[in-house]
């Protein structure tokens, strides 16, 4: 129903209906409002900016969030969130291609030291985490879904971003549901 239809019928038949259905009408609203008050605490705990990890939860949470309906309904939600995380996880800019953007005249020498020691901080901020969830662990869950790595074809930070995706998509599933994201969408929960 839209707005103006549905404070239409509140208004002019709602008051008509016998004293239990209103109950009724009122106690699937305060169970639907309970149930999206939930999910809205899920997102918010996991883009806490306290957690280490929960700015790359909200990046990934505002592309579905602020995605245009027709884009959202024409996606597949897993191949969605699979380049997604991979685009925060495995894509993220390293050290290499900051010097290589300085090398080619896209950024100046200042904004590559910034850019460096960003990338740094961000370099050691995925390997606590995946040094403190069990790097051997997520290796094989990332090998076991994805096949075999050849650790020689990958430096160390590089390995640490496919353990970091391993991390970030059984965090993310485990945690939030196509239905949550749908909801989100819906009733335009808060996220943040």
């Amino acid at each position: 129903m839209t707005t103006a239809v549905s404070f239409a019928f509140k208004k002019n038949f709602l008051f008509e209906l016998p004293t239990d259905v209103k109950q009724i009408i009122k106690k699937k609203e305060i169970e639907i409002e309970q149930k999206n008050q939930k999910i809205a605490e899920k997102f918010q705990e996991l883009t806490n900016p306290d957690n280490s990890d929960g700015e790359d939860y909200m990046f990934i949470i505002d592309e579905f969030k602020y995605m245009n309906n027709e884009e959202f309904e024409d996606i597949d939600y897993e191949d969605e969130l699979f380049r997604l995380v991979g685009k925060y996880s495995i894509g993220r800019t390293s050290v290499a291609d900051y010097q290589m953007r300085f090398n080619s005249n896209e950024i100046d020498e200042e904004e590559l030291e910034y850019c460096i020691e960003d990338a740094k901080i961000n370099d050691a901020r995925v390997k606590k985490l995946v040094d403190d969830y069990g790097v051997f662990k997520l290796l094989k869950m990332y090998q076991a879904e994805y096949g075999k790595i050849d650790l020689d074809e990958y430096d160390e930070i590089e390995l640490y971003n496919r353990c970091y995706f391993q991390l970030l998509y059984n965090e993310f599933t485990s945690k939030i549901s196509f239905d949550d994201i749908v909801k989100m969408r819906k009733f335009d929960l808060p996220t943040e």
